[in-house]
């Protein structure tokens, strides 16, 4: 009986992997004596496939490391593209484009490096695109226009590429057939946990160190992961060379070069046995040895004892060289398209993998922040768990039954294994995942009757931090709150044109994902506010969303024409003073804002107060959002800043489609009465049985 497992016959991927009978001349697992080793070890111990299974171990953590490191990145914005967009003025749009295209490069550039990879060797894939990927991901955050981000994204995917297709290969390069659904399993969690995984831990920095630092550690993750592998990763590229002889048949089986077998003639005119040492040869024999591995015989004409890699040898990352076969390995993915179980597996995992992921990745921070389940940055991130678990449960799905059920088939047909057999696990894929769109479904439709955005505009001289009290009150009743940071605030503008704009990509944002809108504007804010939704009430955005009240908190509701200068006839206030030639301070904020606070957070709130552009005060109302969108104006009655009596002027004024209510505070009731404020705007917009 010949001793061939590979018949040139039957299709490819098909081989022998049970010989249940002893009958095959074929080396064996040592654990499972009927199991064949496929593919066939050379006699080489540097042969990937004859390592020890501690280097073989370490490699495959090399393989996990680096898959993490690189995935990491790919989906560390998910939870934070709404703190991404709020500073950098880049649209969630352009942000879920980036992601579009970065998984677009992620795929198409797989062509390259795998053809790379297999000509110039592994090693110097993985080493070049980490060390690349530190510098994208260092840069990223300087990004801050929706073309230095796209061009960011798409460096990201191309230099990221090797994680998609790479590492899969490189784990068939050093384990058998029958051990790689356990480690190619493994490869499938790292990649896929990491992803998930991803936003959580974004989330967590974002909130103690800012988004910057999301990318930035991703950074150090794949400089960690590049020292990691410089270390310890080796070259997996082998051509191998075996041979497998039995009783009536001797016949050379050679894997990855494309030689011929050894003939007759040529086994005849060998040696008897020869031993080779690496300390026997001189430089130049041991440079042609590299270039041209020996043939290996039969057993009973000799054999060659190879040399053994020195540590330093293995952290080469020059690889033999090979005849240039770069045009025919790049052409050859596009020749599986004719194999239709390939087209079918990679069309499922594009869907499993990419597709249904992404309807996730696209719609959980919609959901989440933007419904009645309005959850926070960190309380999004948390939701990624959920996937983590699912994750894990599919790879140990896969890990405990692949192996069993790919040697339980092949017994049932004689020895022989086919590579469609671990599809058989996709059945619990195809009850669990339609289930769990359809879930998923449910909840968005849910989630659709939803509570409207706020969108706080800050006074003069406040960031949003200062009020955080009434921003985390109305996030536990469930509405998403937007609160940008003003230019003006600290800044020298020279007109509010900066705060009008970064208030209206807040709104455009928004509206592009259907919300409603209703804009929460304090003092100052009230110009820039009414400003900023021009063109965007419901009534203006055609396809639903939009702004649909507007609350004036004490604010300035001024005509199209006047500024606040021209309100105030040109005269400042006795309680601005001059910080610089652009820039007005606010003395005695205790007094004028905070006159009803309590004096230890009035102190506290009174030195975190920033100057003021002269400028946003010279602007001219451009657009006097009260006379075309439903509104309400909160008097705060014991305030000291724009008195009641003006307050309510404003809030009578011909044309208005006010609504007023009352607060009894001071200029600040976000502060003073922090409980009341929240149900007043409650009330207002969400009213039960109003909406």
């Amino acid at each position: 009986m010949s001793s061939n497992i590979h018949d040139d016959n039957i299709a490819p991927g098909t081989v022998r992997l049970i010989d249940a009978n002893g009958e095959l001349n074929v080396k064996h697992s040592e654990g499972h004596g009927d199991i064949v080793l496929v593919p066939t070890p050379s006699e080489d111990p540097e042969d990937p496939l004859n390592w020890t299974k501690k280097r073989k171990l370490l490699q495959t953590a090399c393989m996990v490391v680096y898959t993490v490191m690189m995935v990491f990145p790919s989906a560390a914005v998910y939870s934070v593209a709404k703190p991404i967009s709020t500073s950098t003025g880049i649209s969630i749009t352009t942000i879920n484009r980036g992601t579009g295209v970065m998984f677009l490069l992620y795929g198409w550039s797989t062509v390259f490096w795998q053809a790379v990879a297999l000509q110039y060797g592994k090693r110097p894939i993985y080493l070049f695109s980490s060390a690349a990927s530190v510098v994208v991901m260092a840069v990223a955050p300087m990004c801050r226009s929706s073309g230095t981000y796209l061009a960011i994204r798409i460096l990201q995917g191309f230099f990221g590429g090797p994680v998609e297709s790479l590492c899969e290969i490189s784990m068939t390069d050093i384990w058998f057939a029958h051990e790689r659904p356990l480690y190619i399993a493994l490869y499938g969690v790292s990649l896929g946990a990491s992803g998930k995984l991803a936003p959580v831990f974004s989330a967590f920095i974002n909130s103690g160190m800012g988004w910057e630092w999301t990318l930035w550690w991703c950074a150090i993750g794949i400089g960690i992961a590049f020292v990691f592998c410089l270390l310890f990763m080796e070259e997996t590229n082998y051509d191998r060379h075996t041979t497998q002889s039995s009783s009536s048949d001797s016949q050379a089986i050679f894997e990855g070069t494309g030689e011929p077998a050894l003939s007759e003639s040529e086994k005849n005119t060998a040696k008897d046995v020869v031993q080779v040492s690496d300390s026997s040869l001189s430089n130049d024999e041991k440079s042609s040895e590299d270039q041209h591995p020996p043939n290996v015989v039969a057993a009973e004409l000799g054999y060659i004892a190879y040399p053994r890699k020195t540590y330093w040898q293995k952290l080469s990352v020059i690889d033999k060289r090979r005849p240039n076969r770069m045009l025919d390995i790049m052409w050859a993915p596009f020749k599986f398209f004719t194999f239709p179980v390939v087209v079918w597996a990679g069309f499922m995992y594009g869907l499993q993998g990419l597709v249904y992921p992404g309807i996730l990745n696209a719609t959980a921070s919609v959901i989440y922040t933007n419904s009645y389940y309005h959850f926070s940055s960190d309380a999004v991130g948390f939701a990624y768990f959920a996937a983590v678990v699912g994750m894990i449960l599919g790879s140990l799905w896969v890990t405990l039954l692949g192996p069993w059920l790919v040697i339980r088939l092949a017994r049932r047909r004689g020895g022989i294994s086919e590579p469609e057999d671990i599809l058989w696990l996709f059945l619990a894929s195809a009850v669990v995942v339609p289930f769990a769109l359809i879930l998923w479904g449910i909840i968005f439709g849910t989630a659709t009757n939803t509570k409207p955005t706020v969108i706080l505009v800050t006074g003069a001289w406040h960031k949003p931090y200062l009020y955080t009290g009434l921003l985390e009150g109305l996030r536990k009743i469930s509405f998403p709150v937007i609160a940008p940071s003003l230019p003006s605030v600290g800044g020298t503008c020279d007109n509010f044109n900066d705060d009008v704009d970064i208030v209206r990509k807040a709104i455009a944002d928004e509206v592009s994902q259907g919300h409603e809108i209703v804009m929460l504007m304090h003092s100052y804010g009230g110009l820039v506010g009414s400003a900023a939704v021009q063109g965007y009430s419901n009534q203006e955005v055609p396809r639903g969303g939009g702004v649909v009240h507007m609350i004036y908190m004490a604010a300035f509701a001024l005509d199209v024409g006047l500024s606040l200068m021209d309100a105030l006839n040109n005269i400042p206030l006795p309680w601005w003073q001059s910080a610089n030639q652009k820039q007005w301070q606010a003395m005695d904020p205790n007094y004028v804002f905070y006159n009803d606070v309590d004096p230890q957070l009035a102190e506290a709130c009174a030195g975190q107060l920033d100057l003021q552009a002269k400028g946003s005060f010279e602007s001219k109302q451009t657009y006097a959002a009260w006379k075309y969108i439903d509104s309400t104006y909160i008097v705060c009655s014991r305030d000291n800043a724009i008195p009641k009596q003006t307050q309510i002027a404003m809030a009578n004024q011909p044309g208005g489609r006010f609504t007023i209510e009352y607060l009894d505070s001071g200029h600040s009731p976000f502060l003073s009465v922090p409980y009341q404020t929240v149900e007043m705007v409650r009330k207002t917009v969400w009213e039960p049985g109003t909406r």
